[in-house]
């Protein structure tokens, strides 16, 4: 048995010296022998969405092949050598339009972590630290779009990071945002010009762009890292280098001022940190108050309302934040005591501050059975009030308001998360009581602000709404939510995906163009083809056909048909482009 049970742990790669401790226990013996013997799994990644930030464009099948009119393609591995494909401006207009494995990611099994996108860019972590990117380059200046330049796809590449152990990506339109393992904050102000550099073109943005990097009043001091062009050549060019965030709390060795950034979340052109301590920083352009200081009004003159760094004050002391998302021109903010906080933008009613767009009495109800049985209310219970000629935000954070007892004896417990899009929210709310197990635990996702195509997950009959539920099968119980610039993707506890919100480019998964309302499902494999029964029938003469009986709904909550044999573990949205990880045994 002892030779046995050192030969299951030799297999592990543990030494003698580890056998020692637990050799007398049996039990110890047949929890490392099992776990031995635990099947193996692997990642499928699904990508989907605009074809600018997707991998190599369209002209990528899913084995990773160009296909269609391309040129100039060079391939290229995971170790970072080139790999671009140019193709005409013209050419291949569609974008992808539902779930597509990406070869590169299930080939090179890097144990994935994260993945985020820019509006024509896409950025991927891997579980070593490292950073892979790739993109496409178009023509931007007018000159260029007449010469029907083609436009460049790069297909992914390792980041330069220097050597630095990244453990989370956030991108703008065109920064890449990495924090490290220690709670330090790096940046690449300038993504265009990184894959400008892999492709080896240049276009008439590119100087301004380079001079916005290493320009005064970016909020970052130059901490220089050896730039590369992925495969560790330097060349002849001047390289892009990866840039600190300064002003930022980092790790000390006094344990009594021990600080660090632990989560960043970011916006179209903002960026929130959040600490070890629960404090709040951001920076960006604060054109509607998303860093937290009131913005300069403009008076026909160019205002410049970028923020370096600012440091938040909440209206209660002592404010432990816990988790913060960014919207595209908004935050949210979750406090320890079960708060949450809102500031910027304010136009589509998304800080869930109550209906501040009128002072006047408010319809309630989202569909007209409702709005006739309820009515208006006597008072808008809005926490906010804005002047004709003021103009709809928040610069300073606010709390926002519970969620509408509906068809409930107790009110919604705090949200236990919460996602931004461009201009909408959704807070995540415990349904079902506390005294429920965990197994049986509901939940209900509470939408707020933009709703014309359809974000907000429950009717178009509003262009805006405050807080309702979205809807989703009842019962439900969201695991994994992620919001784009104006759709949504929910992965409920059996595994099914649902998309909703705006489908232009494809990004909810459903196929059609076109708004997805209320939510529909998303099928990773293809969506299966319906069994339609025929059961013979004998129809006698004067008689009418008999009726056929209707087959029995199958039960969402026990059947999961998305996901056979695998489980969805990572699902994200960024812009206009969703990406989900599946994991399936070997």
């Amino acid at each position: 048995m002892r030779s046995a049970f050192r030969s299951c742990l030799a297999a592990a790669g543990l030494t003698a010296a580890a056998i020692v401790p637990f050799q007398h226990t049996q039990e110890k013996r047949n929890v490392y022998c099992a776990a031995l013997q635990q099947p193996k799994t692997k990642q499928q990644v699904f990508m989907w969405g605009r074809k600018d930030a997707f991998p190599g464009g369209n002209s990528i099948n899913s084995t990773g092949n160009t296909a269609g009119n391309t040129t100039g393609n060079n391939t290229g591995n995971a170790s970072g050598n080139t790999r671009v494909n140019t193709i005409t401006a013209n050419a291949q207009d569609d974008d992808i339009r539902g779930p597509t494995a990406v070869k590169f990611f299930e080939e090179n099994q890097f144990k994935w972590k994260t993945f985020v996108f820019g509006p024509h860019f896409g950025v991927a972590l891997a579980g070593n630290g490292d950073v892979y990117m790739w993109g496409s380059i178009r023509p931007t200046s007018e000159r260029e779009i007449r010469q029907r330049l083609p436009t460049v796809y790069v297909l992914p590449f390792k980041l330069n990071c220097s050597g630095l152990k990244i453990d989370q990506i956030q991108c703008t339109r065109d920064k890449i945002y990495l924090l490290t393992n220690d709670g330090r904050v790096y940046v690449h102000a300038n993504a265009n010009g990184i894959l400008q550099q892999q492709a080896g073109v240049t276009t008439t943005a590119t100087v301004s762009q380079q001079q916005k990097l290493n320009g005064t009043g970016s909020g970052t001091a130059a901490v220089p890292h050896e730039g590369g062009n992925g495969n560790g050549s330097t060349g002849g060019s001047k390289q892009q280098v990866c840039v600190q965030v300064q002003g930022l709390p980092v790790p000390s060795m006094l344990l009594l001022q021990y600080n660090k950034v632990t989560q960043i979340s970011a916006g179209h052109d903002h960026i929130c940190f959040l600490t070890l301590n629960g404090e709040v920083y951001c920076s960006g352009d604060n054109t509607f108050g998303q860093c937290g200081i009131q913005p300069e009004e403009d008076e026909g003159q160019e205002v410049d309302n970028y923020v370096a760094l600012n440091k938040l004050t909440f209206s209660e002391p002592h404010t432990k934040i816990k988790s913060i998302s960014c919207g595209g021109r908004h935050t949210i903010a979750l406090d320890t005591a079960g708060n949450a906080y809102a500031w910027g933008d304010d136009h589509k009613i998304q800080l869930n501050i109550g209906d501040t767009r009128t002072s006047s009495p408010v319809l309630v109800g989202s569909t007209w059975k409702e709005q006739l049985e309820k009515g208006y209310v006597g008072k808008n219970n809005a926490l906010a009030a804005y002047g004709f000629y003021h103009r709809h935000l928040q610069h300073q954070p606010i709390k926002t308001i519970h969620p509408p007892q509906r068809d409930r004896p107790v009110p919604y417990p705090p949200a236990s998360k919460v996602a931004c899009g461009e201009d909408f929210s959704v807070f995540v709310h415990r349904d079902s009581p506390d005294w429920w197990e965990k197994v049986r635990e509901t939940n209900a996702l509470m939408c707020c602000g933009e709703n014309v195509m359809g974000q907000c997950g429950r009717s178009l009959n509003h262009q805006q709404q405050t807080q309702m539920p979205v809807r989703l099968p009842r019962g439900h119980f969201t695991e994994l939510l992620a919001c784009g610039n104006s759709h949504c993707l929910s992965v409920l506890r059996n595994g099914t995906l649902y998309g909703w919100g705006n489908n232009k480019h494809g990004q909810v998964g459903t196929g059609p163009r076109g708004s997805v309302n209320p939510p529909r499902k998303v099928y990773l494999d293809g969506q299966p083809a319906r069994e339609e029964q025929t059961p013979e029938t004998v129809i006698i003469p004067g008689q009418p056909a008999p009726i056929p009986t209707p087959t029995p709904p199958t039960n969402e909550q026990k059947t999961d048909t998305n996901t056979p044999g695998g489980k969805i573990t990572y699902v994200n949205c960024g812009f206009d482009n969703s990406v989900v990880v599946r994991e399936v045994p070997v």
